[in-house]
């Protein structure tokens, strides 16, 4: 991981906000409160992001398959910190699934999602692609509750 003076404020807002999803689900509500507002402030102050093409996904997700992942795992592995492997693990596994769903999207363009729901997994960021959502998310087996339908335009 970059060190904090490096990274984006956009980056740095994602950290913020994941860290206020993670106080509250601590019942930490004013330390909750405070990142959300930590990420607001930086979310607040980003430059608009450009269209990415999908050649510009595509290489983002091959890029987090790569190195820093292996580098990630063997710290973990080499400090025994099982939440931290979990973490990853699902980072991998959902990491496969948007390179496959992208290159599905590829293919069929707007095809891929007409006449049915796109479901995003709140935790751990799993795709699926139907009318109605597992019963449990089978990356991180939580309630499909967590699934959020996305609307509008991709």
């Amino acid at each position: 991981m970059r060190q904090p003076d490096t990274m984006s404020w956009p980056e740095l807002s994602a950290i913020c906000s994941n860290l206020a999803r993670t106080s509250e689900k601590q019942w930490l509500t004013e330390e909750s409160r405070q990142f959300r507002r930590l990420a607001d402030w930086f979310s607040g102050h980003t430059e608009p992001v450009q269209e990415a093409s999908l050649a510009d996904l595509a290489s983002a997700i091959q890029a987090d398959l790569a190195d820093p992942s292996a580098q990630a795992k063997a710290a973990a592995a080499k400090e025994p910190d099982r939440g931290a492997l979990r973490a990853l693990t699902w980072g991998g596994k959902t990491t496969s699934i948007q390179k496959s769903v992208l290159a599905r999207y590829e293919k069929q363009q707007d095809g891929l999602i007409e006449q049915t729901q796109l479901w995003v997994c709140d935790i751990c960021g799993f795709i699926f692609i139907g009318d109605t959502p597992p019963d449990i998310c089978p990356i991180c087996k939580v309630p499909n509750s967590k699934l959020l339908k996305i609307t509008g335009e991709a």
